[in-house]
């Protein structure tokens, strides 16, 4: 992807607040810390893996600590 320079503040901050969501997401997975890796997600989010399907935090939490 090819951005336009210079890019907007606003832009900057977006990308990277998105980079650290992503970075928390894989790390917390990882290191199997659930409760962390939920909070990644907004309270209604959902979590599909393809093969099951988790909406909310707490569901998430559950539906991964399960195997």
């Amino acid at each position: 992807m090819t951005a336009s320079l210079p890019l907007a503040v606003e832009e900057m901050l977006a990308r990277e607040a998105i980079r650290h969501t992503m970075a928390v997401y894989n790390t917390s997975g990882d290191r199997g810390r659930l409760e962390e890796l939920a909070a990644t997600f907004t309270e209604d989010g959902v979590l599909d893996t393809g093969s099951r399907r988790f909406s909310g935090r707490a569901a998430i939490v559950a539906g991964l600590a399960s195997g």
